[in-house]
């Protein structure tokens, strides 16, 4: 039985091991240019994807570090995002060492959109966004927001009295991925 499950994997790897080898040489056969040409052609397609979503106004920015007002960065957890969705954006800090206004561990803001403008960058490799917003709890505030790619975004909060707070992470369209929410005040 051993014999026979050995024979199996080796088959496997006779028939694996050349098809790899195939497909690294098909790359390898690719002229400078040629490779040069399909990366453009892959960004070209990724940013149309982008520019759908940001005007869709259904976008999310998963952040990956955190920024304050003097530039120190800091490694984000789980649920630190930033949420545009139809009139309705939600920003959210959360920890995972304490309690927090959002009761997990962080500030939950939500806020209502009142002006949104995008502008693209004329080599049309980064989009901006200006978002005017207002809420509740927290006031009116703007939101700024580079995207250079999917993996690529910085979103930038000013609000009232000076406070600022940066998300950097990934753009991922609604719906791709679940984030928890916490509380926060109501509109």
């Amino acid at each position: 039985m051993k014999k026979l499950k050995n024979l199996a994997v080796l088959g496997l790897l006779i028939l694996v091991v050349p098809a790899y080898s195939q497909t690294a040489d098909d790359n390898e056969k690719l002229s400078k240019a040629d490779r040069k040409e399909l990366k453009q052609l892959e960004r070209d397609q990724e940013m149309t994807e982008l520019k759908e979503v940001v005007n869709e106004r259904s976008f999310l920015i998963d952040a990956d570090f955190l920024l304050d007002r003097q530039s120190r960065q800091y490694m984000a957890t789980a649920n630190n995002f930033v949420s545009i969705e139809g009139d309705r954006v939600v920003m959210q800090t959360a920890s995972p060492y304490g309690i927090g206004y959002n009761g997990i561990g962080g500030v939950t803001f939500v806020g209502r959109i009142l002006d949104y403008k995008v502008n693209e960058s004329k080599n049309g490799n980064n989009l901006f966004v200006t978002i005017q917003t207002s809420s509740v709890g927290y006031g009116n505030g703007t939101i700024f927001i580079s995207i250079r790619g999917k993996e690529n975004a910085v979103a930038r909060f000013y609000g009232p009295w000076g406070r600022s707070l940066a998300f950097s992470g990934d753009v991922e369209r609604h719906g791709g991925s679940f984030k928890y929410k916490g509380m926060s005040v109501p509109m």
